[in-house]
């Protein structure tokens, strides 16, 4: 016996533009569930460990993401229904953005356009005794203002931070030396 069945897919896609409005090619949007513990913070230390030692390494329960075409288009499916979604999207000299959507069951929602605007960077070099690992994490100051933190890992010392929007950004190292007591 045979059966044709069909499954409810709910779905979202748009695009990812400039300031311009020109379609940015190559952006990364990535969903999670607003309630997860895999939040924008913990996702920057992942991305910063991967590029830290190389890429190749894998977390387990990273966020789904997608890279968007050459017309700046995306479409991710097979997303949870009926609970709030934070939408994060990240392309090199841009800021980044971070939307909240919830989804009806079985909605395709084609209309999900993201603006981004030019971002700039925070180049960091520590002097004197650099830590064994080392984080660099930067918090935008005006708290009234909805902006996720940004992370990254120092390499020999040094850390870029990208994709910062404008204003002012407090910055922080946290550091442990191997072999040395932590008290």
């Amino acid at each position: 016996n045979k059966f044709d069945i069909e499954l409810q897919t709910t779905s979202l896609a748009g695009r990812v533009l400039g300031p311009d409005g020109e379609p940015i090619d190559g952006a990364t949007v990535e969903v999670t569930s607003s309630s997860s513990k895999m939040n924008g913070q913990m996702l920057e230390i992942m991305r910063g460990a991967t590029e830290m030692f190389g890429g190749g390494l894998n977390f387990g329960g990273g966020a789904p993401e997608i890279k968007t075409d050459d017309n700046g288009e995306f479409e991710l499916r097979g997303l949870r229904a009926g609970t709030a979604l934070v939408v994060r999207v990240r392309a090199s000299g841009f800021t980044r953005s971070s939307t909240k959507v919830t989804l009806r069951e079985g909605e395709a929602r084609r209309d999900f356009d993201v603006r981004l605007v030019v971002g700039g960077k925070i180049r960091i070099k520590v002097n004197g005794k650099v830590p064994a690992i080392g984080t660099i994490s930067a918090t935008f100051a005006d708290d009234s203002q909805k902006v996720d933190p940004t992370m990254g890992m120092l390499k020999d010392g040094r850390c870029t931070l990208r994709g910062l929007r404008p204003g002012r950004w407090k910055v922080t190292l946290t550091g442990v030396n191997l072999g040395e007591d932590q008290t």
